[in-house]
């Protein structure tokens, strides 16, 4: 509990699956890396090893950053993330003379996957990232610096306070000097939202991507409404017809959670999450279903087997997912969005109770609090 409260009070929207949960899906690398084969943690078919940077990066395996980071977990990682990495980083190299547009796109991400190797010890990108910090080319020094800077951000067992406020300014400098490179905001989001001190940093963060940054990628943060810490509204119709909005849970607790009953995860994962409800909805804890199903008799059927399921559900019938996971750019499942007593985001990811509990102990807003309506309406998503 005091773990996880200390998580959501550094602004945690990362800290998406019970780590336990990661450690037991982590598998031994393989000798060759393939485009499905470390993915699914399958024996690699006989198929065309991985030759260009997006084949590279859509292999490596969709953990949570924050697994893939955590000290608990980093030897695993090496093993089981570092050599995919590491040839998407040789791939990237090539790009970058070669198709310098698609290097462009990936360059945050490579960024990352450099940091990550140096964090796992890897000592010649280490030296890379050195060299690269001291070059006169804009982007390079920023790659080099920004990796650097997460490699201290993230190695400490518990975050370093000092020394993420005194980087604070250093990263303001960067976004200052260089408002319109497409990287940075990926990377100061994952600062602002992994290991971070406190809410406070990882809110100076945010705010630098939004009044600093000047990039495509800046403007799309600013219009997304799921932002960490900051107010954020659910109004959809359930399946019964009737509008429902989590507004109207402020001073409760709201897990909003996609899923389907085609998941085997969601369908997993459920039997926990039915007994949490029923333990903890009497100290103000919600749930709202948000299915992505296909089938209405599927789901109703489900529901019917499954009949302490007795929260809302929220379902648009469609070949497509329900239209609420593409406006929050929902791409895997299951996936929970948890908001606070005060209506604020605070947690996106894999249902995780020991988060749920930590908030449940966070004091209920004063009612006469006022309300920032101009975040509140930024905040708010509809799909009915």
């Amino acid at each position: 509990m005091r773990q996880s409260l200390a998580r959501l009070k550094a602004g945690w929207a990362l800290g998406s699956i019970l780590l336990a949960t990661v450690a037991s899906t982590v598998t031994p690398a393989f000798s060759q890396v393939t485009s499905r084969g470390l993915r699914t943690g399958a024996k690699p078919a006989a198929e065309k090893p991985i030759s260009t940077l997006p084949e590279a990066v859509a292999a490596v395996p969709n953990f949570p950053l924050s697994a893939q980071v955590a000290p608990r977990f980093r030897h695993q990682m090496t093993n089981q993330i570092g050599p995919i990495v590491r040839q998407a980083l040789e791939l990237g190299k090539t790009a970058k003379k070669s198709n310098p547009k698609q290097y462009e796109t990936y360059r945050g991400t490579l960024c990352v996957y450099a940091a990550q190797l140096a964090l796992y010890g890897d000592a010649d990108i280490v030296k890379e990232l050195e060299e690269a910090s001291q070059s006169t080319n804009p982007a390079d020094k920023n790659f080099g610096t920004l990796a650097l800077i997460m490699v201290k951000w993230w190695e400490p067992k518990e975050p370093d306070e000092e020394y993420q406020k005194t980087s604070i300014a250093k990263l303001e400098e960067i976004a200052a000097a260089t408002p319109n490179d497409n990287a940075l905001p990926q990377i100061y989001l994952n600062l602002s939202e992994i290991h971070v001190a406190s809410m406070e940093i990882g809110e100076s963060l945010r705010k630098i991507v939004e009044n600093t940054m000047k990039s495509p990628a800046a403007r799309e943060y600013v219009a997304r409404p799921d932002k960490i810490g900051r107010p954020f509204v659910v109004n959809v119709n359930t399946l019964d017809g009737k509008s429902v909005s989590t507004r109207n849970w402020l001073g409760k607790v709201v897990v909003v959670d996609f899923w389907a009953t085609w998941c085997p995860p969601c369908r997993a994962e459920m039997p926990g999450m039915i007994e949490f409800y029923k333990e903890h909805h009497g100290e103000g804890v919600e749930y709202l279903g948000i299915s992505n199903d296909h089938d209405r008799n599927a789901l109703t059927a489900y529901l019917k087997e499954n009949a302490d399921m007795t929260w809302a559900q929220s379902v648009v019938i469609s070949p497509a997912w329900h239209p609420l996971a593409g406006k929050l750019k929902v791409r895997s499942i299951p996936r929970v969005f948890v908001i606070d007593r005060a209506g604020r985001l605070r947690f996106t990811g894999h249902f995780d109770a020991e988060v749920v509990k930590a908030l449940l102990t966070e004091p209920t807003p004063d009612a006469n609090e006022p309300v920032d309506k101009e975040a509140l309406k930024k905040g708010t998503v509809t799909a009915r």
